[in-house]
């Protein structure tokens, strides 16, 4: 995909998110985990810990839908701004790649012994 083509669609997405529709949403969803990683980076944690649970408790009010497409609707979105989040902090923020590899290869172990789990009783 080229660079412009990403654009129009982000812009896109920018717009039909002030629609409400999930897909436009992500688009501010990302806006919104590149801006948060910026901020975590850039201001003490304090700050930070006070906002998030302010605007995912007013996230519910943002639309008239049920309960479950509001909830099914947040999860989404926070993983596109997570997602999002976690590149900034690998782009910008020190990693300590031999403790990444090591969770990565827990969980790798911890996604076998479930299905070896779930195989066994099945």
């Amino acid at each position: 995909m080229i660079w412009h083509h990403a654009l129009l669609l982000f812009a896109a997405g920018i717009a039909g998110g002030l629609t409400g529709s999930v897909a436009g949403l992500a688009s501010v969803a990302i806006a919104g985990g590149a801006a948060g990683a910026a901020l975590l980076l850039l201001i003490p944690a304090e700050g930070f810990t006070n906002v998030v649970p302010v605007l995912l408790a007013l996230f519910p009010h943002a639309g008239s839908e049920s309960l479950a497409h509001t909830n099914a609707a947040k999860n989404v979105l926070l993983g596109a701004a997570n997602g999002v989040a976690a590149l900034g902090f690998i782009v910008f923020a020190p990693v300590h790649w031999a403790t990444v590899l090591r969770l990565a290869i827990a969980a790798a172990g911890l996604a076998l012994a479930v299905k070896l789990g779930f195989d066994a009783y099945r």
